[in-house]
């Protein structure tokens, strides 16, 4: 059902309908839950903080031999949820900084595939993109190399990597 027609078939309902739509969604769905309690009590902290320990734990997921199990695709659902609830473009790019900082330094102690090293430049990159449309570019760009300057924060071949990567022209 497209948006326009959900709009229509709403505008056709009584305010009492309406509300027992609201309330069935809300007991029925967690995530429309989750929202609905965001929306009421916008703590934009304080699911921050929620969001930054999932993708933690996301992140820090490894296998035998201590090779990282990390699925780039489940941390960006994790990052277009949060967006989802709107909380503004700062905390979103805080969000975005927090992974590509957790994924560079669990390199220290994991070993990366060739799509884990990769799913670290695309996230630096869209940080920058995001950052760009969001008027938050320097910010971004100072945080970025902050810390691929600081030689603790991940292995020294991801740190490279991620450098030559996103150098002009490539």
């Amino acid at each position: 059902m497209s948006k326009a027609r959900l709009k229509k078939e709403l505008e056709g309902m009584t305010r009492e309908q309406l509300i027992d739509i609201v309330l069935n969604v809300y007991t029925a769905r967690k995530e429309a839950r989750e929202y609905f309690e965001f929306f009421l009590d916008p703590d934009c902290e304080k699911l921050l903080y929620k969001y930054i320990e999932m993708i933690r734990k996301e992140v820090s997921r490894s296998k035998r031999g201590s090779y990282a199990k990390f699925k780039i695709s489940a941390i960006k659902r994790m990052i277009k949820d949060f967006e989802g609830f709107d909380p503004g473009a700062e905390y979103v790019l805080k969000l975005r900084v927090y992974t590509f900082s957790a994924i560079m330094m669990y390199s220290r102690v994991l070993y990366y595939s060739d799509t884990q090293d990769n799913a670290a430049v695309a996230m630096a990159r869209s940080i920058l993109e995001y950052s760009d449309t969001h008027c938050l570019y320097d910010r971004a760009a100072r945080t970025l190399s902050d810390i691929l300057a600081d030689e603790n924060a991940s292995a020294p071949y991801l740190r490279q990597f991620v450098r030559n990567a996103l150098e002009p022209g490539d």
